[in-house]
């Protein structure tokens, strides 16, 4: 599922293979001239109750470059928390959900 609504991009949920298990990704692409004015977070929240409420998604997570502390603060305030750290795709990740497994 995904939307663009003119200021960010694509958010949605994506279909993941993470550590041999099938998972809902929260993704969302923030243009610069958007950052930082409380989009990502309002639209990543959106996509989580939208996930739980409509689809029935018991689980949502967000896979995300260590490096990046936006994407780790818009992930915190959709509700979602640090899991662990994993190599995903020949990287070193960080694994933040909704619930735990």
């Amino acid at each position: 599922i995904e939307w663009n609504v003119g200021l960010y991009r694509e958010p949605g949920l994506t279909p993941q293979v993470i550590t041999g298990v099938e998972e809902f990704e929260l993704g969302c692409d923030v243009p610069l001239e958007s950052q930082r004015q409380g989009f990502a977070p309002a639209a990543a929240t959106a996509v989580v109750d939208y996930a739980r409420s409509v689809l029935g998604r018991p689980r949502i997570v967000a896979i995300i470059d260590p490096r990046t502390e936006p994407s780790n603060r818009m992930a915190s305030r959709a509700g979602l928390r640090f899991e662990k750290a994993v190599v995903w795709r020949e990287k070193r990740v960080e694994v933040f959900a909704d619930r735990p497994r």
